[in-house]
This record gives C-alpha cells, structure tokens and sequence, in this order.
C-alpha cells in the first residue's frame, strides 16, 4: 500500500510541476516550492530540477532515443524511491509508445490508458520491486510529451 502511496505522491506532483504556466516561473523558485510540498507531503526528501537536466539515474534500457529532458522530480522516504522524468521528442506519439512496450515486454503491464491526447502505460518488474510509469502525449506543432515515473522499494 505504502508502494501505491508514493506512486501517488509522485504522479499529483508531475501535475503541478510540469504544467506549462509553471515551467514559466522562476525555475529556483518554483523548484524549493514543490521540494518543500513534497517534503511535508511524505515525510520525505525531494529534489526538484527544471532546465538542465541529470538523467544519470535512469535505467538505459528506459531512455527513449532522439528525446530531451526538459525536468525531473526525485522523491525519497522510507518506502522507497522515486524519480519523474519530463521529455519532448519530435518522434510520433505511437512510435515512444511502441519503444517501452517493446523496452519493458518482461515486466507485466498492470494498466493502459488510451485517449486521443495521452497514453499511460503501468509496468511491475518481475520481482515487484519497481514499477515504471509511461505517459506519452501529443502536442500542437508536432512534439510529443514522454512523462516517465521510476519507483524503486
């Protein structure tokens, strides 16, 4: 349950963080803002990075090719560890979506979600000790959005 919790946790923030009007404000700003809601939300400890972005900590079999990261969201506490990852790509929607189908084909898909503007996908590992979130949505101008959740117990 706690699992599902910071699953939670994580996903209400990517929300706040990415919307567009935010990714306007001060970037400092705004990035101790959300650390600190994060922080008195689960207890735990939160770092928050808009603009130049480390993707050191994601798994190499889940970065998506011709993608940048434009933000990234990290959540720590004692039931595990979290990081969202937020990236555009030029590539269409189906083909992102097709990759971490093929990527993740050994850990059970445990929800889809499919909406004109937005898939979401929920991996588990074999052994449930990470799940992966994919959301990849369409954009006007022809971008496409890869929202990428990282749980770790």
């Amino acid at each position: 349950m706690r699992y599902i919790n910071l699953l939670a946790v994580v996903m209400s923030v990517v929300l706040v963080i990415f919307e567009p009007g935010c990714m306007k404000c001060s970037e400092k700003a705004g990035e101790k803002i959300v650390e600190q809601s994060i922080k008195q939300a689960t207890g735990g400890k939160a770092k928050v990075d808009v603009g130049s972005v480390d993707i050191s900590a994601l798994p190499e079999n889940l970065r998506y090719p011709n993608a940048v990261a434009k933000g990234k969201f990290e959540i720590t506490n004692e039931d595990g560890r979290g990081i969202n990852w937020n990236f555009e790509t030029t590539d269409p929607a189906g083909q992102v979506v097709e990759f971490y189908k093929n990527a993740l084909s050994s850990w059970k898909r445990s929800a889809t979600s499919e909406t004109p503007e937005v898939t979401t996908m929920i991996f588990g590992s074999p052994d449930e000790k990470e799940m992966v979130v994919v959301a990849v949505g369409k954009e006007e101008g022809g971008k496409t959005t890869l929202n990428l959740t990282h749980i770790k117990k």
